[in-house]
Formats: structure tokens, sequence, C-alpha cells
């Protein structure tokens, strides 16, 4: 598996990191850790600002 960082757009803030397969899978990982089913559910808005990552350590 991967390490991926999801990542605010506008401030480049990290929202979330963890392992996933892919990044789209991330996506949703970090969104089910925010209490989501899947990333699709989140607000449009936020969904818009979101930008996911793999990352080395």
């Amino acid at each position: 598996m991967t390490i991926f960082q999801m990542r605010q757009k506008s401030s480049r803030e990290v929202l979330w990191t963890g392992q996933a397969e892919t990044a789209d899978r991330a996506l949703d990982v970090a969104a089910q850790a925010a209490g989501y089913h899947a990333f699709a559910e989140l607000p449009d808005a936020f969904r818009a600002d979101m930008a996911v990552e793999a990352v080395t350590v």
C-alpha cells in the first residue's frame, strides 16, 4: 500500500494522512475517517477544494 495525504488545495493544509491502494481509495478512506460513507457524500464545495497525493517518508 501507498501512503497518501489529503490536502485542502487553497491552504495546502494536510487534513488526513493514511494508507490506501490508490488515490481514489484514499479519498474514500479519508471521508470515512471523517464520518462519511464515501468521498462522493462530502459537500460539493469541500470536494472541489481537496487534493490527494502519494507521499514518501
